[in-house]
């Protein structure tokens, strides 16, 4: 796309269609054929899938425009959403295949009902983007191939716990050394 942008809002929908390529294999005249279907329409938006891209309108009432052929380069996602407001990627899940159990007790009673994984434990999740993909969310135990009988539950925070831990360490030591100067001068 070759043409400078004069306002703000063509830059992010520029940017946008651009960040588009990184993920699809489309024409230049398919990216602006894209580009001016998000100027044109208000409630445009475009969902893309594994082999295309679906041109789309409203959110409530969608209504397909045009379907263009295109192929997603990257295996690590099933499909986009790009609208004047957001650019959204969805991942690639895999579900899990099999059913295994892990049980076990815990000291703390609250935790015992946490310990054993079952299909019952495995969600169907829709996305209420209005994309419509549906994802599977499974409990990381029955995908453990840990030796242990562990389970961990995976957040996606990546934070490392251990400067907190310091931090809370020092404080305490401080609080205390407080604590034991005080009692010294009485």
């Amino acid at each position: 796309m070759n043409f400078e942008p004069q306002t703000y809002e063509e830059l992010i929908r520029m940017k946008r269609c651009v960040e588009l390529t990184k993920y699809y294999e489309v024409t230049e005249e398919e990216l602006w054929e894209i580009y001016h279907f998000l100027e044109q329409e208000p409630e445009a938006f475009i969902k893309g899938g594994r082999q295309n891209l679906s041109l789309i309108i409203g959110q409530n009432t969608a209504k397909t425009q045009k379907v263009i052929m295109a192929n997603c380069t990257d295996s690590s996602i099933d499909g986009i959403l790009l609208s004047r407001t957001e650019f959204k990627v969805f991942p690639h899940y895999t579900p899990s295949s099999g059913s295994g159990s892990s049980g076990g007790s815990s000291s703390n009673n609250n935790n015992n009902n946490n310990n054993s994984s079952t299909d019952a434990d495995n969600e169907n999740l829709t996305d209420n983007s209005g994309s419509g993909s549906s994802v599977t969310q499974t409990d990381s135990a029955t995908d453990s191939t840990s030796a242990k009988d562990s389970k961990t539950v995976n957040t996606g925070d990546t934070t490392t716990i251990l400067p907190f831990v310091v931090l809370f360490l020092a404080a305490a030591v401080i609080a205390g050394v407080a604590v034991f100067i005080k009692r010294k001068k009485k």
